[in-house]
């Protein structure tokens, strides 16, 4: 399975919901830097990072509600892991 740091798509995931759950605007940018960051790590397009997220957690996306567990779900079954510094160390 794919991997993806924790760290960084959850702060993806705390500036989504402020954007969409609070219209903090100027989290607009901070949340594109973290998404290229992320890109750098898995090869993923810092777009599609964003789209992903955006299109489950904004106001009309397909589950406003869901929480962190929920997403990381998802993205299992898109064969991408979440995974903290201290797992990747171990799965190596």
């Amino acid at each position: 399975m794919k991997q993806i740091p924790k760290k960084q798509f959850d702060e993806i995931l705390r500036l989504a919901r402020d954007i969409w759950g609070n219209g903090n605007h100027d989290a607009i940018k901070e949340r594109i830097v973290i998404a290229k960051e992320i890109t750098k790590i898995t090869g993923l397009d810092w777009m599609a990072v964003i789209d992903f997220v955006d299109s489950i957690v904004r106001v009309t996306g397909l589950l406003p509600g869901a929480n962190d567990e929920m997403i990381y779900l998802l993205l299992r079954v898109l064969g991408w892991e979440v995974v903290g510094e201290d797992e990747e160390s171990e799965s190596l």
